[in-house]
C-alpha cells in the first residue's frame, strides 16, 4: 500500500476517533463566540441608532450604523474575539487528537485546562499571526478600495448597483481580482504557519520559535499543503452555494403557488438562509474533524504507539443542548431587538398618471381607477395650451395616446376636444377625452390629493400663473403638490406661493438638498439610496421614488426611508405595504439584500 493511501486511511481513522469531542467543542465555540460577539455588535448598533437625530428610523439604519468608522472598529473587535475563541477551541481539539493518537484519553475539560495553561503564548501567537496577516492583506484591500473610489465617485452607490454601467463592471472586476490575489497570498502565508500551533502546544516552543520551525517544516511541501488547504477552505462555501442554488427554484415555485404573498416570501427567504447556515455548520463540523486530524498527523512522534480503536463515548448532549438553547435565545433576542428598532411611518401610494396600469394614463378614468385602488395621491402631468387652458398630457405630441403626430400646442381647442385618448389602451376606454386640469380637480376634490407635474414647454411665467389661478379657483391649494423637472419654474412658484407644497423631479443626484427650496424631491428608483433619504430628512425634505412597479421595489424603497412611492400599480403597492407591516426588520433586510444582488427578484413580483 503506497504512502498516500496509508496516510488517507490514518487520517480517516483518527477523524473517526475524535469527531465527537471535536463536534462538541465546535458547538461550544459557536456558543461562546456568539455570546461574546453578537451582543457587542447589536449593542453598539442599538446605541448608535437610538442616539441618532433622525426623525424616522428605517430598516436600513441598522447596517448604516455599522459602516462608519466606530462601527467598523466594533466589527473588527468582534472578528478578533471570534477568531481568538476559534483558535483556543481548535487548540483544545488538537490536544485531544494528539493524546488519542498516542493512545491516551483526555476529557474536554482537561483539554480546555491545558489550553488555559498555555494562554499567554497562545495569545502571543494569535497576535503575531494576525499582524502578519493584516500586513499581507491590507495593501490589496487599500488598492481595491482606491480603484472603486476612483471609478465610482460620481454617483450614489445604489445607482451603480442597479444600473451596473461599464465603469462599475470594470472597477468591480479589478477589485475582485485583487481580493482573490489577497486570499491566495494569505493562504500561502497560512501554509508557513501550519505546524506552528502543534509545535507550541506539544513541543513547548515559543511563538517565534514555533513560527520559524513551522516554516522550515513546510519547505518542500508548500504546493501540496496549499492545494489541501484551498480545498478545505472552499468546501463550506461550495456546499452553501449548491444548497442555495437548489433551494431558490423551489422557493420560487412555492411563492408562485401562493400568489407571491410578501409574508410567505419573507419566510421563504429566511428558510433559505437557515438551510444554508445549517449546511454550512454541518460542513464546518465535518471539516473541523478532518482538519484537526490532518494537522495532528503532520509531524507525529516516531515512537508513538498505535492509535486506539474509535471511542464509543457518546456526545455530551448537555453541552450541545445548552449551545442550542443559548443560540436560540440569542436569535430570539436579536429578533425582538430588530423589531423594536424600526419605526414605521405611513407611506404614500402615489398613482402615476392615475392608475395607468388599469386605465389610459392622464384621464379621468385613470383618476377614478386610482382612487378605487386605494391611492393616497394621484400624480398627473399638466401642459399649458396657447389658449390658456391646462390639459392632462405627458408628451409634447399626441402620437402615443391619440395616434396623431401633431404637437399639442398646434392643435386648436376644438380639435383637442375631439381627441380619443383611451382607445390606444383598450377598446373599453374608446372615446375617453383629453381632460383639463379643472376637470381633474373636480374629480379629486374632497377625495384625494393631486401631485401635479408641470411640463414646461413655453413661458415659465405663464405656466406658473395658469396653474396657480386654476388651483385657487377650485379652492384646493392644500390638496395639491406641484412639481417639475424645471427648477427655475419651481423657484418661480415658490416666489408666488411660499406656503404651497412644491417639489423637484430628477433623474440624477439632487446635490445640496437644503439649497433647493422645495418640500419634496421625486427621484428615479435607480438613484434612490439611504444616504439620500438621510440627507433629505436632515433638510426637512420628503423623498418620493418613481416609477416603482413591483413588490420587491416597493419594499426596497420603503427600507430606504422614502415618504412615498410613485407607481403605475397602486393596488400592488398598497398590498405590499399592508403585508410588509406584518414583517420584522430582519425579514425586510433579508429581502432588501437579496433584491440588491439580484438573486430572487421574482419572489416578490405581483
Amino acid at each position: 500500500m503506497d504512502d498516500g493511501k496509508q496516510s488517507a486511511i490514518g487520517l480517516w481513522r483518527l477523524s473517526r476517533m475524535i469527531w465527537r469531542p471535536v463536534w462538541t467543542l465546535q458547538c461550544l465555540f459557536v456558543l461562546v463566540a456568539t455570546a461574546l460577539t453578537l451582543p457587542l455588535v447589536t449593542g453598539f448598533t442599538g446605541i448608535a441608532v437610538r442616539s441618532s437625530a433622525q426623525p424616522v428610523l428605517v430598516d436600513l439604519d441598522i447596517p448604516h450604523a455599522l459602516v462608519g468608522f466606530p462601527g467598523l472598529v466594533v466589527i473588527g473587535l468582534a472578528l478578533l474575539l471570534w477568531h481568538t475563541v476559534d483558535l483556543l477551541v481548535h487548540s483544545a481539539q488538537l490536544t485531544i487528537a494528539h493524546e488519542r493518537m498516542h493512545g491516551r484519553e483526555l476529557t474536554i475539560p482537561s483539554a480546555l485546562a491545558c489550553v488555559v495553561r498555555k494562554a499567554k503564548p497562545l495569545f502571543a501567537l494569535i497576535i503575531r499571526f494576525a499582524l502578519q496577516t493584516i500586513a499581507i492583506g491590507l495593501p490589496f484591500l487599500l488598492l481595491a478600495f482606491g480603484i472603486l473610489r476612483f471609478q465610482l465617485h460620481q454617483r450614489e452607490l445604489d445607482y451603480y448597483l442597479v444600473e451596473r454601467p461599464p465603469e462599475f463592471v470594470l472597477a468591480l472586476t479589478f477589485a475582485i481580482l485583487l481580493v482573490t490575489l489577497m486570499v491566495f497570498a494569505i493562504l500561502r502565508h497560512l501554509v508557513d504557519w501550519l505546524h506552528a500551533l502543534p509545535l507550541l502546544l506539544f513541543e513547548g516552543m515559543s511563538p517565534a520559535e514555533a513560527r520559524r520551525r513551522s516554516r522550515r517544516l513546510a519547505a518542500g511541501h508548500r504546493a501540496r499543503y496549499f492545494i489541501q488547504l484551498l480545498g478545505w477552505m472552499l468546501l463550506s462555501p461550495l456546499m452553501i452555494t449548491l444548497t442555495f442554488v437548489a433551494s431558490v427554484p423551489l422557493a420560487l415555485k412555492v411563492a408562485e403557488l401562493a400568489d407571491h404573498r410578501v409574508g410567505l416570501t419573507s419566510l421563504l427567504v429566511i428558510l433559505i438562509f437557515t438551510l444554508c447556515a445549517a449546511v454550512g455548520l454541518l460542513t464546518r463540523l465535518i471539516g473541523a474533524s478532518f482538519f484537526t486530524a490532518y494537522q495532528t498527523r503532520l509531524a507525529p512522534s516516531p515512537d508513538a504507539p498505535a492509535p486506539p480503536t474509535a471511542s464509543s463515548a457518546g456526545i455530551p448532549w448537555a453541552v450541545a443542548g445548552a449551545s442550542a438553547v443559548v443560540i436560540l435565545a440569542t436569535a430570539l433576542g436579536t429578533y425582538s431587538w430588530l423589531e423594536s428598532l424600526s419605526k414605521d411611518r405611513p407611506i404614500d401610494v402615489v398613482a402615476h398618471r392615475g392608475n395607468s396600469s388599469e386605465a389610459p394614463e392622464n384621464t379621468l378614468a385613470a383618476l377614478e381607477s386610482a382612487l378605487a385602488a386605494g391611492a393616497d395621491i394621484v400624480e398627473i402631468d399638466v401642459r399649458l395650451h396657447p389658449s390658456g387652458k391646462l390639459y392632462l398630457l405627458h408628451d409634447a405630441d399626441l402620437l402615443r395616446v391619440a395616434g396623431t403626430a401633431l404637437e399639442f400646442r398646434k392643435i386648436d381647442p376644438e380639435g383637442l376636444g375631439k381627441l380619443d385618448v383611451g382607445a390606444w389602451f383598450d377598446d373599453g376606454f374608446k372615446g375617453e377625452p383629453l381632460p383639463s386640469l379643472v376637470e381633474a380637480l373636480e374629480v379629486a376634490k374632497g377625495r384625494s390629493r393631486l401631485m401635479i407635474e408641470l411640463k414646461s414647454g413655453g413661458s415659465r411665467a405663464s405656466l406658473a400663473e395658469a396653474v396657480v389661478e386654476t388651483v385657487e379657483a377650485a379652492n384646493m391649494p392644500g390638496s395639491v403638490m406641484l412639481m417639475s423637472f424645471d427648477l427655475e419654474l419651481v423657484k418661480r412658484l415658490r416666489e408666488q406661493k411660499p406656503d404651497w407644497t412644491l417639489g423637484l423631479v430628477t433623474t440624477s443626484s439632487p446635490g445640496e438638498l437644503d439649497t433647493l427650496g422645495v418640500d419634496f424631491v421625486a427621484v428615479g428608483r435607480a438613484i434612490l439610496s439611504r444616504d439620500l433619504t438621510l440627507r433629505a430628512e436632515r433638510a426637512g425634505i420628503d423623498i418620493y421614488a418613481w416609477t416603482v412597479n413591483d413588490g420587491i421595489d416597493v419594499s426596497s424603497a420603503i427600507s430606504r426611508g422614502v415618504r412615498g412611492v410613485i407607481t403605475d400599480r397602486p393596488r400592488t403597492a398598497r398590498k405590499v405595504i399592508e403585508e410588509r407591516a406584518q414583517l420584522n426588520p430582519a425579514e425586510r433586510l433579508a429581502i432588501d439584500f437579496l433584491s440588491r444582488i439580484g438573486l430572487v427578484h421574482d419572489l416578490l413580483q405581483s
